[in-house]
């Protein structure tokens, strides 16, 4: 049976990257990561204090699908915090967590991404590790990259880690819950869904058949070590 891709849980918050600093200057936010500064003038007060939130803990992200959509009056709000966060979406990180708030995983933008993070794929959809896509350490955590991705993934908790090693090979969210997540209620195969969306969209995986990496006359020719190596040198 397929399940409702994002159905029980994967909530996404986003707050601002480690090295981000936030400053007051008058009317002014300056916004700063080395070495380029961003000054956003005229906010409003409400608007400046959520953005200064951003710099102390992560918020639940607008517009995430599955967050509650803005209270009655506060669409405008809404709007114009959204513009200001897609103008700095390269500054973010997006993280995704489990029902109940445990983060699994957290997304840090390599180059231009995105806000909102790719949708969920069906439950019952078989997706497999681009070949690709590289394992390493990091500052004490694990770290899922490609050099063809536009974002890195901080895997933080061990069910994530377990999840992603399964996928040498094609597997469901149906079939990620049952390996790495059996009895365990912070995951659900909504859960699972939001993953392996986030595997795909980001590139790092793929699902199997036409159209795939294999299929491609342009990737076909670059093998890892190749590609990792351009992508690195420009």
């Amino acid at each position: 049976m397929q399940n409702e891709p994002g159905a029980g849980g994967g909530d996404q918050q986003v707050s601002f990257a480690a090295d981000v600093r936030l400053h007051l200057d008058d009317d002014r936010l300056v916004v700063h990561r080395a070495p380029r500064s961003y000054v956003l003038r005229g906010l409003p007060p409400e608007l400046r204090d959520v953005l200064r939130g951003l710099a102390r803990a992560p918020l639940p992200l607008p517009g995430d699908p599955a967050a509650a959509p803005p209270a009655p009056g506060r669409a405008a709000h809404h709007a114009a915090l959204m513009r200001v966060l897609e103008r700095l979406s390269h500054l973010l990180v997006r993280d995704l967590r489990a029902s109940g708030g445990r983060t699994l995983l957290r997304v840090e933008p390599l180059r231009a991404l995105s806000l909102t993070l790719p949708p969920p794929v069906a439950a019952d959809t078989p997706i497999r590790l681009s070949r690709f896509a590289l394992l390493r350490a990091d500052g004490g955590a694990i770290v899922l990259e490609s050099p063809r991705s536009p974002a890195r993934l901080r895997l933080t908790d061990d069910l994530a880690r377990a999840a992603v090693l399964q996928l040498a090979e094609p597997r469901t969210a149906e079939d990620l819950l049952s390996v790495a997540g059996p009895g365990d209620p912070g995951l659900t195969t909504g859960v699972m869904a939001r993953l392996t969306g986030l595997l795909i969209g980001l590139d790092l995986a793929e699902t199997p058949g036409r159209g795939g990496e294999d299929d491609d006359p342009a990737l076909r020719q670059w093998d890892f070590h190749d590609l990792l190596f351009a992508a690195r040198s420009t």
